[in-house]
């Protein structure tokens, strides 16, 4: 008979596979316990069908959010450019308001100046006749 040696460092399933391959004595435990070990991990690490499309039900919800808020954002990003072309636009003609505004004061300061001047000098003029 040989006997399997095993380090502390095998895994369960390594020691199990020791104990099964290197064991001779047990050969027919070795082909009963092999197709049960191999039913026990196919069993294990499969997903039911229902579970499956649950899953992949969710997934392609998902994909169909994330693609119909990409089509938003990429739409406000759109919006968020005209109003910035909008906003400097009319920072533009408000500057240019505010210049002929002031022009229009130093004009009417002058304009205000002449008349006074214009006022005395006919006073002047009446006073002279």
């Amino acid at each position: 008979m040989i006997k399997p040696t095993l380090s502390k460092g095998n895994s369960k399933f390594g020691k199990l596979f020791a104990i099964l391959v290197l064991n001779k004595t047990n050969t027919i435990m070795k082909v009963k316990l092999i197709p049960v070990a191999i039913l026990a991990l196919m069993l294990g690490s499969c997903v039911s069908s229902k579970k499956f499309k649950t899953v992949s039900s969710e997934l392609y919800n998902a994909k169909n959010e994330l693609a119909a808020t990409t089509r938003t954002m990429n739409d406000y990003a759109t919006e968020i450019s005209k109003y910035e072309a909008q906003v400097k636009a009319l920072s533009s003609q408000n500057d240019f308001l505010r210049s002929n505004n002031q022009e229009l004061i130093n004009n009417m300061d002058d304009f205000t100046t002449l008349t006074s001047k214009g006022a005395e000098n006919l006073e002047k003029t009446l006073e002279s006749l």
